[in-house]
């Protein structure tokens, strides 16, 4: 099992632990704190850590059944899945009136629909909206492209091309624009100072609630 250390100065004598949403182990320690402090604390947290990462396992990490009735999430709102033999000469699956619909049962297929369905509607919900920016924001990326990413919704490269993962169309319209002004600004700044900051909080003044939120609700993208 491993774990992810900050040390910081401005704790004084307190250790503390957490485990996020993904499963990951964060020790909280103060700046000076001896590496083998660090690890007797974690030694000693392990059947607690271990109790938590089964909790959120359970919690979030369920995997979905592909079942009738189930709900699937695009652009914020959640909308059940309904089988019906008369869409058969139709995509496998669509998004009509409200509900998923498909012919196809078979859960492998059906997973690999929505995968399919959520890549296609990802690149073009996000070429629009980044389209949308780059204008307002004068910062025009060199392409674009959807990837099966987990945990990275989004990315640029050295040459300022854009990769996005499909789920983040799961999430509400204004957490795509938080990741698409995200990626954008880092066309102009290559990494996280307060200058690519700033630059963000221009165009989504409230970006502070928008990482906070993917933070806390990165559940709703596993598949």
């Amino acid at each position: 099992m491993e774990y992810r250390l900050i040390r910081s100065k401005r704790r004084k004598k307190t250790m503390t632990l957490k485990v996020n949403r993904v499963g990951d182990v964060i020790i909280y320690v103060p700046f000076k704190t001896p590496q083998h402090a660090v690890e007797n604390f974690f030694k000693k947290n392990i059947p607690w850590i271990q109790k938590k990462m089964l909790e959120h396992k359970t919690l979030y990490h369920s995997e979905k059944r592909f079942i009738e009735g189930e709900g699937f999430f695009y652009l914020g709102n959640l909308y059940p899945l309904y089988f019906s033999d008369k869409y058969r000469d139709k995509e496998r699956l669509d998004l009509i009136e409200g509900h998923f619909l498909s012919w196809e049962k078979d859960e492998p297929t059906i997973r690999h629909a929505f995968i399919e369905w959520y890549k296609k509607k990802a690149f073009d919900v996000l070429s629009e909206r980044v389209f949308f920016y780059s204008t307002l924001m004068g910062l025009f990326p060199t392409s674009i492209k959807i990837t099966n990413a987990l945990k990275r919704y989004g990315s640029c490269s050295c040459k300022n091309s854009l990769c996005f993962s499909w789920r983040i169309v799961m999430a509400p319209p204004s957490i795509v624009d938080y990741v698409v002004v995200h990626e954008l600004s880092h066309i102009k700044e290559k990494n996280h100072s307060k200058d690519f900051w700033r630059l963000v909080e221009r165009f989504i003044p409230d970006y502070k609630s928008k990482r906070r939120w993917l933070k806390e609700n990165s559940h709703i993208f596993y598949l």
